[in-house]
């Protein structure tokens, strides 16, 4: 694709890939790179030159720690990647997708499909393939007009639809045209954050309450209490939020009064390294004091960040991006 978003994207089934250790080769080669990128972010200002440098050497890095991504055979079978070209002019790969038109192939390995198509021919001899089309569009129209009027059997069905992706890949039968896209969030320390903590503790301990095998999922689901419901409803909106900054993103963090303060703070790896001794200075002035500030402008790159990060600890200081 020459241009990808996230709405373009939101079509795909999606398949989690398992973290492996890197051979012992590349693992030394990432190293490397690390380490050629933090000796330049300890430059006090940075050169076109070096920007460009910086941004390259991402890319390396990036492309190395995609490489202990890895799918098994049978994960491979289903998924594919889209590559596109960046804004930087770099290739760019998003890996384990499923196309919207091979999801039902996905399935038919499953032998969902199969047993699907025998049951419709078992149901409907004699009849045209285009009659069985327009009953079965009465027969949705119908359902659609009933449903209307029961919200519960509604939000079953919803919630349904959104667990199928995030806790059985994404081949299992909706009977809702409607999907949860979790997009793969890249950034410094995100995995071992707070936030990133408490979705994985949420994940685990809502898969260890569904059934095993999606053929459960719908029953256990009629079963369940609306605390339950709205509860399991709340996980799986929250896992589809883009990681897009528009006017929705800004009134939904509104919305839930979400407080930057209490998920990041900013450290010489997440925020302080990376960016010019000026804004290291005027983040140590806002957080704390100017004469805070004052007192580190004579120390180098490096020392100043890890100095900073030790001042506006706890301080609740956030960069203009992250403040409400």
């Amino acid at each position: 694709m020459l241009e990808v978003s996230y709405e373009s994207l939101s079509g795909y089934g999606r398949q989690s890939g398992k973290l492996e250790p890197l051979p012992a080769k590349q693992q030394k080669l990432l190293e490397k790179l690390q380490q050629q990128r933090d000796a330049l972010a300890e430059k006090d200002e940075y050169s076109d030159a070096d920007a460009a440098q910086i941004d390259a050497l991402d890319a390396q890095i990036a492309t190395l720690e995609d490489a202990s991504l890895t799918w098994s055979d049978r994960q491979k079978k289903r998924c594919g990647v889209v590559v596109t070209i960046g804004h930087d002019g770099n290739v760019e790969i998003t890996r384990g997708l499923i196309a919207p038109a091979d999801v039902k192939a996905a399935k038919a390995d499953e032998g969902d499909s199969g047993q699907a198509e025998a049951q419709v021919e078992k149901e409907t001899p004699g009849l045209s393939a285009k009659l069985v089309e327009e009953l079965t569009a009465h027969h949705t129209m119908a359902l659609r007009a009933v449903l209307t009027d029961q919200p519960v059997t509604a939000l079953i069905a919803a919630v349904h639809a959104l667990a199928v992706p995030l806790f059985y890949d994404g081949l299992a039968d909706s009977a809702l045209d409607l999907r949860a896209a979790s997009a793969w969030l890249k950034a410094e320390g995100i995995d071992a954050s707070p936030a990133a903590k408490q979705l994985a503790e949420r994940h685990q301990a809502w898969r260890t309450q569904l059934p095993e095998q999606i053929e459960g999922l719908a029953d256990w689901l009629i079963r369940q209490d609306m605390q339950t419901l709205i509860g399991l409803l709340a996980y799986c909106v929250a896992a589809t939020v883009k990681p897009e900054r528009t006017d929705a993103f800004t009134a939904l963090a509104g919305a839930v009064s979400l407080d930057m303060t209490q998920w990041w703070q900013p450290t010489a790896a997440n925020y302080l390294g990376r960016v010019s001794k000026a804004l290291i200075l005027e983040a140590v002035t806002e957080g704390v004091s100017p004469n805070a500030a004052a007192n580190l402008a004579s120390l180098k790159k490096g020392d100043m960040a890890t100095t900073a990060e030790e001042r506006l600890a706890g301080k609740g200081w956030l960069p203009a991006v992250l403040r409400r």
